[in-house]
């Protein structure tokens, strides 16, 4: 899986564009971001008031990609047409998502 894939996922999702940003500079507070850090591999970050809830690093893009679309499509929240009663059956919805996409569940 590539960043083309992702683009991909995050449209057919209806993925907010702002919430799930791919390598922006500069961090983008609230949003969740996938970084490349060249030479090294790929960082998955969200930063909240200065907190990161989220900081995991990974080697190849492959990885990095899908757990990226793991924390896109398991939020609710990211979607564009997001609405409250969306909460009452996320865990379900995610798991359908994760699974049709061959992705890793999070814990």
């Amino acid at each position: 899986m590539d960043i083309l894939d992702v683009k991909r996922i995050l449209q057919e999702n209806n993925i907010c564009e702002s919430c799930c940003l791919i390598d922006p500079q500069p961090l983008v507070e609230g949003a969740l971001c996938l970084c490349h850090e060249k030479g090294t591999g790929w960082r998955v970050l969200l930063n909240e008031r200065g907190n990161f809830l989220i900081n995991e690093f990974r080697a190849s893009e492959d990885a990095a990609c899908r757990l990226f679309l793991s924390y896109a499509l398991s939020d609710p929240t990211h979607r564009k047409d997001f609405r409250q009663s969306d909460l009452l059956n996320y865990h379900e919805r995610a798991k359908a998502l994760l699974t049709k996409y061959g992705l890793p569940s999070l814990k």
